[in-house]
């Protein structure tokens, strides 16, 4: 195999994981919602493939006693906040 090949297939690899986590994120997040946020709250694939945008506004509800974006804040790598959406790039 060349080794470029070998690289390509690691980063589809890791690409393909960390699509999976903004999709299980998004889960969590709905469940842990109570179904108050649904899936219209949420893209996928917004700035990046494996990014996940939130959609805060008017939304006003709490994860773990904290609001949801400072939960996300603690939880995760965020970039690009406002008062109505953040973007998530990872977990912490």
């Amino acid at each position: 195999m060349k080794i470029t090949t070998a690289i390509e297939l690691l980063r589809h690899n890791s690409e393909q994981r960390k699509l999976q986590e903004m999709k299980d994120l998004k889960a969590l997040i709905i469940l842990a919602t109570n179904n108050y946020m649904t899936e219209k709250d949420f893209t996928i694939g917004f700035l990046d493939d494996t990014d996940l945008v939130v959609n805060l506004d008017e939304i006003s509800v709490d994860i773990d006693g904290l609001f949801i974006a400072d939960w996300l804040r603690a939880n995760c790598h965020t970039k690009f906040e406002s008062d109505k959406s953040i973007n998530v790039t990872g977990l912490r």
